[in-house]
């Protein structure tokens, strides 16, 4: 079914409830004010959320699943070596059937962390923007398949 919703780059229809235009491609930004089902976000309402928010989490870095079937999931990363997103057993495992099973790698390199697309059949997004391979820094947004991550480091 056709809504009266139009892509903010080609202007076209997009079908209810896609991610994506099918005609440029570009990310749908959905209507956030609920993430992963019908409860909104606040303060309390999140286990990840409630524990950033309240200081619980020991320094280091973490991804955060913040939106999607695995909400609430804090994955702490390892800086000796890379982390692989999807639905493998290893790494950061989602259950998101729209995540490869070897999705994403972050990894440190020189102080600095990364995030890499492992070429998924989705894409992998940093602040709503398409990535191959990018510089992650305190608070980026990474989207995989159905599910928005939240990157954290912890002092």
């Amino acid at each position: 079914m056709l809504v009266k919703s139009d892509c903010p780059h080609c202007g076209r229809l997009v079908i209810e409830g896609s991610k994506y235009c099918l005609d440029c491609g570009s990310k749908i930004i959905a209507d956030r004010s609920t993430a992963g089902g019908d409860k909104p976000l606040g303060p309390g309402l999140d286990t990840a959320l409630a524990a950033l928010e309240l200081g619980k989490l020991t320094s280091g870095v973490y991804l955060l699943v913040i939106e999607g079937i695995d909400r609430g999931l804090c994955a702490p990363l390892d800086a000796d070596g890379g982390v692989v997103i999807g639905r493998s057993e290893s790494g950061v495992a989602l259950r998101d059937p729209f995540v490869s099973r070897r999705h994403a790698e972050v990894e440190q390199v020189d102080g600095r962390w990364y995030i890499r697309d492992l070429t998924s059949a989705n894409c992998t997004f940093v602040n709503s923007r398409p990535i191959e391979r990018h510089e992650l820094v305190e608070g980026d947004i990474v989207e995989i398949g159905y599910s928005t991550l939240l990157f954290h480091i912890a002092e």
